[in-house]
């Protein structure tokens, strides 16, 4: 052990993120970047793509963010993405005039496969942290987008290891480099046979020194690959009594592709795993029940529903309209893993209901955490008479992007109707 911990102190080097700034910025300013820009060289890195790099790692002079920590996320508002945005879209952003960029940074060996991650990243959810649900979406561009950019940026920070991707990957329980299993995946998407058998040799135990690592399992997860899924369900049933091993490979499901996730949940359903405390934390961050502690029934019940409207998508729409909540919040739920621009008009519908129904759209839509869709259904349902729905509509419309959106006078508008609605709540005796 401590000589892998040796290893691994020997192949870091801590003035990495430095030693790239002084270079980019050398770059950035060199007759030879400034003729790599005129000539489109391939051996050296343009001026422009520097500068690209620099805005990256907020040390550009031209566009600069306030916090001074080169690590610093983006958000849409923010200079730094609004600079990038102004180059390309997310889709185009890494063509033949960028990508010597991504060589520059990691290298001709594992730039394609970052280049891979980076376009798998709108097909995965949108959301991100611990709040974060199971939904995915088309029209999304500009959040994917910054999903993009943010992951490149924690990307840049994490290489600073001299080790070849292989290597990462063996060591990936040792160091924090979790970022790393996107690019993984990019490199079993591209058809990376000798990484890929090492991963699947590693969750199976058959590997001279690597051991299953929550990185490699994840990279398994987001990976188109059948084969790859069916390793990690071969560990996910080994596991046993080793809670801890169940939990490492289903609390990362639902950031995964959209095939693992459907794969594990029937493996779940056909081998009655619903009984255990990891699949029902599980449940809750992809759906947001705020389940504690529920009967096994129940479990394997939302489970159920969840397996098949995933696989038969044309049985959402009437299911939206059934007298059983658990039905129609796993309609939407379903909707909103395949494609959570498709919701509004089964919202539309569930929202012609009775008081339940209508809470049960409000709490879906704040988990959507779209300023479209609380814009839309916040603040009409604040003039509500039932108390209930007020409170979850004040949840969709208590939010920095929604106000920002309302003009004083709309504010004005609110806050009196907000006003008359305290005024109906019972006084306290």
């Amino acid at each position: 052990m401590n000589n892998t911990k040796d290893l691994v102190s020997a192949k870091l080097n801590n003035a990495y993120i430095h030693e790239l700034v002084v270079s980019l910025k050398k770059q950035s300013t060199s007759i030879t970047g400034l003729i790599a820009s005129v000539l489109r060289s391939k051996n050296t890195l343009s001026a422009k793509n520097a500068e690209i790099g620099l805005i990256l790692l907020n040390e550009s002079t031209l566009v600069r963010d306030k916090n001074q920590w080169s690590r610093t996320h983006l958000t849409q508002s923010s200079r730094r993405f609004k600079a990038l945005a102004e180059i390309s879209d997310g889709k185009n952003f890494w063509d033949a005039k960028r990508y010597p960029l991504l060589e520059f940074i990691f290298g001709s060996a594992n730039a394609p496969f970052v280049k891979k991650a980076w376009e798998m990243i709108p097909t995965l959810m949108y959301q991100t942290g611990y709040a974060r649900r199971s939904f995915r979406g088309s029209g999304l561009d500009e959040i994917y987008f910054c999903r993009q950019i943010n992951f490149l940026i924690d990307l840049i920070h994490e290489n600073n290891y001299d080790f070849t991707l292989a290597e990462y990957a063996l060591h990936s329980n040792t160091i924090s480099a979790s970022n790393f299993s996107f690019v993984y995946a990019g490199a079993i998407e591209l058809n990376n046979t000798v990484l890929k058998q090492q991963f699947i040799d590693t969750v199976l135990g058959l590997h001279e020194t690597g051991r299953p690592s929550r990185d490699v399992i994840k990279a398994m997860l987001l990976s188109n690959d059948v084969e790859c899924w069916v390793a990690v369900e071969k560990l996910l049933l080994s596991a046993q009594r080793q809670e801890g091993l169940r939990q490492t490979i289903l609390e990362c499901l639902d950031e995964t592709s959209l095939g693992a996730m459907k794969h594990l949940i029937k493996v779940i359903i056909e081998h009655k795993l619903a009984r255990f405390s990891s699949v029902i934390r599980a449940i809750d961050t992809w759906a947001g029940f705020g389940w504690e502690g529920e009967k096994e029934t129940t479990v394997r019940r939302f489970l159920e529903l969840a397996d098949f409207y995933l696989s038969d998508p044309s049985a959402i729409e009437n299911a939206v309209e059934s007298k059983d909540n658990a039905e129609v919040y796993m309609a939407l739920w379903a909707q909103g893993v395949l494609d959570v621009s498709k919701c509004t008009s089964l919202l539309d519908k569930v929202v012609t209901g009775n008081n339940e129904k209508i809470t049960l759209a409000l709490y879906f839509i704040s988990q959507v955490g779209l300023s479209s869709f609380s814009i839309k259904y916040g603040r009409h349902y604040l003039e509500h008479i039932d108390p209930v729905i007020v409170c979850q509509a004040v949840e969709l419309v208590n939010v920095s992007v929604f106000l920002d959106m309302m003009t004083p006078h709309e504010k004005s508008e609110v806050f009196s109707v907000l006003e008359q609605q305290m005024e109906r709540l019972p006084k306290k005796t």
